[in-house]
């Protein structure tokens, strides 16, 4: 607007501030729809893209299979026997060499040792999340690789 065109009272400094903040605050309630409308479609596309990461890993087959002649696992106390394991990570980095240890049933084994030691990967192979290279780990005296999967997880663990 032209100060020409206003009163003595409408122009001046104060007034264009004034101004400035009213188109401010018009253009702010104009936009904020669009701007919550951009944010719901974000958000959207990301649990879409979660949904399909999920939906990917629900299809994923385990690697780790039942024998064709694998039996029921009969827990009958929870004797541990590793005999002569040895397990590598893909990269084939050993982790376990000829590992041959008992554990008695009803107690409690601690494993302790540096990092990187194969702590962790001990109690993978037990819950049979990895199958070991050669050896063989029992427990109460069953071979964990000729029992099923699903029922010695439910049962061992």
């Amino acid at each position: 607007m032209q100060a020409a065109l206003l009163p003595s009272r409408l122009s001046g400094p104060s007034y264009q501030v004034s101004i400035s903040l009213l188109f401010w605050n018009i253009t702010h309630l104009k936009l904020a729809p669009i701007q919550f409308f951009g944010l719901m479609y974000n958000d959207f596309s990301d649990r879409l893209t979660d949904a399909e990461c999920i939906l990917d890993l629900l299809r994923t087959q385990p690697s780790i299979t039942d024998s064709a002649d694998a039996k029921s696992f009969r827990f009958r106390g929870g004797k541990v026997k590793f005999e002569g394991v040895s397990f590598a990570y893909k990269d084939g980095k050993n982790i376990l060499e000829d590992i041959t240890f008992d554990t008695l049933e009803a107690t409690t084994t601690a494993f302790v040792g540096e990092s990187g030691g194969g702590k962790t990967t001990i109690t993978k192979l037990m819950q049979r999340l990895y199958d070991v290279d050669s050896g063989s780990i029992l427990i109460d005296d069953q071979d964990i690789r000729q029992v099923t999967r699903n029922r010695y997880v439910k049962t061992a663990w």
